[in-house]
């Protein structure tokens, strides 16, 4: 049986985004997870852009369900591409993206739905959680859900500061109406919502530009099990960029933004700190009236640090970097490296104790 794109003319409340590349061996669990739904108003949109032809689509086609829509790609879109393609086959009233490494919990819609209802023009965050345990725990059925102004989250953002992290509406970790990604691609500098250089970030500054404002909730909706985890090294596109992985330079190579662009105006200019490309994307796309806020110098540069420390950690030559970073401290003044190393420290403290917090919990 043959995965079919057809669906019927009303849409369903839901569209789930599941744009993949050649990782037909984990897109299954993704596509279960749905499946296992307890809410049933939902359309599954895969986007396929394997190399291989057959692969994903085999995985698929062994769950014949006419709310799962395939889409076949040429298999050698651009990851911008490739997750724009599934968003224009959408016809869901609200829309979220489900990463192939990634599983919706159990109930999750369900629980997503009353949220969503009762905020029609607003976007709901949720965390990103990696499970202690393969069985899935579901979100509770009395939402816990904190309220934030567009302009406030951003400017968290700009602090890089550990609320951002677990607030900010990722395309990953969010679910926004679809009338907001109609408006957002009408305003769109590039034609995209999923736009370059970061889909995932250039999609939350342009729907914070439109949007009343965030709701977040502190429940787990979509999750990274264990043993997918565990194996991040071959599905971590943030990894990839730590550790200088060929991988990435090719992922690089698919943007049409020269390098030199990509690091105009950043403090530490390497294309292997993630922050500077997505400090590209909230120049270009954040665009929300009278609100024009600045990079936080010393928020940024102890965020770089802790990346370069990571990849360090990781074995990685961070050499340049380090250099680079140097100069940028040096060059704010001995008051804002003050600030940096205050951050870098605290913030190192408080990562280092949560991880030991999750791991008991395991």
């Amino acid at each position: 049986m043959q995965p079919n794109p057809q669906m019927p003319a009303a849409g369903p409340f839901f569209s789930i985004l599941l744009p993949t590349r050649n990782r037909s061996e984990i897109v299954g669990g993704a596509i279960r997870s749905v499946l296992e739904q307890s809410e049933k108003d939902w359309e599954l949109v895969v986007s396929d852009n394997d190399e291989s032809p057959e692969k994903t689509r085999e995985v698929v086609a062994a769950s014949p369900d006419p709310r799962i829509r395939y889409l076949r790609t040429s298999g050698q879109l651009s990851m911008h591409h490739n997750w724009e393609n599934a968003l224009k086959a959408a016809r869901g009233s609200w829309i979220l993206v489900l990463e192939d490494k990634q599983r919706l919990a159990p109930k999750a819609l369900r629980f997503l739905r009353s949220v969503c209802e009762r905020n029609p023009d607003s976007l709901v965050s949720y965390p990103f959680v990696i499970a202690p345990r393969e069985d899935l725990e579901s979100p509770r059925d009395e939402p816990r859900e904190r309220r934030f102004s567009c302009e406030a989250v951003v400017e968290e953002f700009c602090r890089f500061s550990p609320l951002y992290w677990d607030i900010f509406p990722r395309a990953l970790t969010s679910c926004a109406p679809r009338h907001l990604f109609d408006r957002a691609r009408e305003r769109s500098r590039t034609g995209f919502v999923f736009s370059y250089i970061t889909p995932d970030y250039a999609s939350g500054f342009q729907l914070l530009s439109l949007a009343r404002d965030l709701v977040h909730l502190e429940e787990p909706v979509i999750v990274v099990p264990p043993s997918v985890h565990q194996a991040k090294k071959t599905y971590s596109n943030g990894q990839a960029s730590m550790t200088k992985q060929p991988s990435y330079e090719r992922f690089l190579d698919t943007i049409p933004v020269p390098r030199g662009e990509m690091l105009a105006e950043c403090l530490i200019p390497s294309v292997f700190l993630w922050p500077n490309l997505v400090v590209h994307d909230f120049r270009h796309h954040y665009r929300r009236p009278g609100h024009t806020p600045a990079i936080h110098r010393a928020g940024y540069q102890a965020q770089c640090l802790l990346i370069l420390l990571q990849a360090g950690i990781w074995g990685t030559d961070i050499r340049p970097e380090i250099h680079l970073a140097w100069r940028s401290m040096v060059g704010g003044g001995p008051l804002s490296a003050l600030q940096t190393v205050v951050l870098f420290l605290w913030r190192g403290v408080r990562a280092k104790a949560l991880s030991l917090l999750n791991n008991l919990r395991r």
